[in-house]
């Protein structure tokens, strides 16, 4: 099917361009060391050229390959590789079969290496922390989520090293110390001792509040918390360690890799969920 198409084709194109040239069959014979026959043969569409000789017609005529090749446009120019990069293909083809088998084996130990290097930074350099789906309200409290908490990561300093949730700070009553938006560090646990920031349950939803003396307060005065008590069911999430810095949370475009990295704790986190649910 291909050849009777590139025969129909090609036997009107060399002649539209061959008279548009102002070149008989005769000189254009000449110019490809062929016979007049042959060129008649070719326009008629008995015949047509080898691939030799199809490129000499494009060079003489000035005819676009993708015409004769019956392409709607020119066919897109493959990339380019590198000098060093074409060099190295080229003594790759060289080789002999052992020989390319043993590059390959080389290449390929090479990229692990490398690839178990990058993994070894990642987990260095970041820690899985778990991403608290509700928010603590600075006000009086966040209705919760029915989502099961999720994971992401954040970079390995003293103050994720000694949290192991993060959650989203919602309100202003925290302020001037947290801000709405802000995301804190927290350390799972019970105790709570004066002085203290904490993330707190209670029949109104979570709350980020300061500890005193058998109560919790807002920093900021023109929103005061009101007094809780224990039929108020509060209970303790866990101790505020501080505030994720810009560029303490993993940038997007590398979640991918740290959570490659991170296999086991993500195998670990996934492990607990699902027991739980």
């Amino acid at each position: 099917m291909a050849n009777i198409f590139f025969k129909e084709r090609i036997g009107p194109t060399i002649k539209k361009y061959r008279e548009a040239a102002g070149i008989s069959q005769t000189d254009l014979a000449k110019q490809l060391s062929a016979s007049r026959p042959t060129i008649i043969n070719w326009e008629s569409g008995k015949t047509y050229p080898d691939l030799p000789n199809a490129q000499q017609l494009c060079e003489i005529l000035n005819i676009p390959i993708h015409e004769i090749l019956g392409t709607e446009s020119p066919p897109a120019p493959l990339p380019q590789l590198p000098q060093d990069e074409s060099r190295l293909m080229a003594s790759f083809r060289e080789l002999s079969p052992l020989g390319k088998k043993t590059l390959l084996r080389i290449a390929s130990s090479m990229l692990t290496e490398e690839q178990d290097e990058k993994d070894m930074h990642y987990r260095e350099e970041y820690k899985l922390i778990i991403d608290e789906p509700t928010p603590a309200a600075a006000g009086v409290g966040c209705d919760y989520s029915q989502e099961f908490p999720s994971y992401t990561f954040v970079k390995q300093n003293a103050l994720s090293e000694e949290a192991d949730h993060i959650v989203h700070v919602s309100g202003h009553s925290m302020e001037p110390l947290y801000k709405d938006g802000d995301i804190v560090y927290v350390k799972k646990t019970q105790e709570v001792l004066s002085g203290f920031d904490y993330i707190c349950d209670t029949a109104d939803g979570r709350v980020i509040k300061r500890a005193g003396d058998g109560f919790l307060y807002s920093l900021n005065r023109n929103l005061p918390y009101p007094d809780r008590y224990e039929d108020d069911h509060v209970r303790v999430f866990g101790r505020v360690v501080g505030i994720l810095r810009p560029g303490d949370l993993v940038p997007a475009e590398e979640f991918s890799a740290v959570q490659s990295a991170h296999h086991e704790d993500v195998r670990r986190f996934n492990k607990t969920r699902f027991s739980i649910l």
